[in-house]
């Protein structure tokens, strides 16, 4: 149709071509008359169509004006109409921000809805930005033309569970910018380092969890990007320890969902397979997602809750005996309640391939094992403990790597802890400066 258009500013164009690919244009602008999108576009286009017709008989130079004004504005219009045509569905406040990320420069965007309204079956790709009721889904699933987008879950996965694998993962592409010799990585909360304070070049990854499979993997990860997509080096990595880390996976407990967190990075999930039909459309999706939306559009999800995210955390574990006693019951039946043998050995297998895997690109690796309350202590099994250094001190032998315990040091109190197993803000600054310092030691 741009072709036929711009003809009409041919001078030597015959009088009945020039009327034939007019009507033809009038025709098609008729057929968007439904888009309210359009509907601004269409009337300025329908003034303009009525200006050229007048202009006919009142003289070549005004004809041929009239005309390039009207063939312009049908080139912004077609221009619109030749992108993705987009419709939103979900509540009024999750469709305005994802409207704050679509790019324009590829999207028109048609509308929104709450419901399966069949204007969405006008549309190539139908978003749908907050949960919605199946049959609902359902009835826009069905639709012709369009295909569902399920920007919630990308959402719901990549920012909803825990947004701080975002946050980390912004402040690493920040300081990639710069320089990136080393990671932390084996730790399950931000809060355990302080990540602003960490020397050497350091980027923390101390979350989503304490899981070494997600490790090896996103070590292996954090190498491409640093080594290979960068050319940068990769020189360290501080890997978290505890004592229960050996019999823990991710992927088969009540928290499998974390999987998920950096899904988009490390494409894989282990074992949590309920999900592995469902893994191909969330795939696409992604991939539909970075088309669609501005580059890095998560970063701005992030930014726009930061103030939620990234608060300090001031509590200090002071419980009454009641939560005290509550603590224990937490620590012995869920925390350290893990009789997975299978799982010890296959993680001592992975925490081996982490191992080779830094030998094999020079990168040093120092285990750090984190300081933990009284009541921790308390509720460890000698076994578990045991069992731990037994494995740890078995691979320093074949791999000496250095090994930071504090785990009792006494220079924790009970101000420098959140609950009964992680630091606050200030445990956590107090501990980055005692591995700031032991880091200057050996490095």
């Amino acid at each position: 149709m741009i072709q036929a258009v711009q003809k009409l500013l041919q001078p030597d164009l015959a009088t009945d071509e020039k009327y034939r690919i007019f009507l033809q244009s009038v025709r098609y602008l008729r057929q968007s008359e439904q888009d309210a999108s359009y509907h601004e576009m269409l009337k300025r286009l329908s003034e303009l169509a009525q200006k050229a017709m007048q202009n006919e008989g009142a003289g070549k130079k005004a004809a041929d004006a009239a005309m390039q004004q009207y063939v312009e504005a049908y080139q912004v219009f077609l221009a619109e109409k030749n992108k993705y045509q987009v419709y939103l569905v979900g509540s009024l406040y999750s469709c305005e921000k994802v409207r704050l990320l679509l790019n324009y420069d590829r999207v028109h965007l048609l509308g929104w809805t709450q419901t399966a309204d069949e204007r969405i079956g006008r549309s190539d790709y139908c978003i749908v930005c907050s949960a919605m009721k199946e049959h609902t889904l359902h009835a826009i699933a069905g639709m012709q033309h369009t295909f569902v987008v399920r920007y919630d879950l990308v959402r719901h996965f990549v920012m909803g569970i825990l947004p701080e694998c975002q946050g980390l993962d912004i402040r690493f592409r920040e300081k990639l910018k710069s320089k990136v010799e080393g990671a932390v990585l084996g730790l399950s909360y931000v809060r355990k380092l302080n990540f602003d304070k960490l020397k050497h070049h350091i980027a923390c990854f101390a979350a989503s969890s304490h899981d070494l499979f997600l490790d090896y993997h996103k070590l292996m990860w954090i190498y491409d990007e640093v080594v290979h997509k960068h050319g940068g080096e990769l020189k360290y990595c501080v890997l978290g320890m505890d004592f229960y880390r050996l019999w823990y996976d991710l992927s088969m407990s009540a928290y499998k969902e974390r999987m998920m967190c950096m899904y988009h990075k490390l494409h894989c999930v282990h074992h949590f397979h309920e999900l592995d039909a469902a893994l191909g459309r969330y795939e696409e999706d992604l991939k539909i997602c970075e088309e669609l939306l501005v580059e890095n559009y998560m970063d701005q999800e992030y930014h726009r809750e930061s103030q939620i995210h990234e608060k300090r955390e001031a509590n200090v574990y002071d419980p009454t005996e009641e939560e005290y006693q509550r603590d224990i019951s937490i620590l012995k039946g869920h925390v350290f309640h893990k009789p997975y043998p299978h799982t010890f050995c296959e993680n001592v297998g992975i925490l081996e391939k982490i191992l080779k895997f830094s030998r094999l690109r020079n990168i040093q690796i120092l285990v750090y094992i984190p300081p933990f309350t009284k009541v921790f202590h308390a509720c460890t099994p000698d076994s578990m403990r045991k069992d731990t250094w037994d494995v740890l001190r078995e691979l320093q032998k074949l791999y000496a790597f250095p090994i930071l315990d504090l785990s009792e040091h006494s220079a924790f109190e009970k101000k420098h802890f959140a609950d009964c197993a992680h630091l606050n803000d200030d445990g956590a600054d107090l501990a980055t400066e005692l591995l700031n310092l032991y880091m200057d030691e050996i490095w």
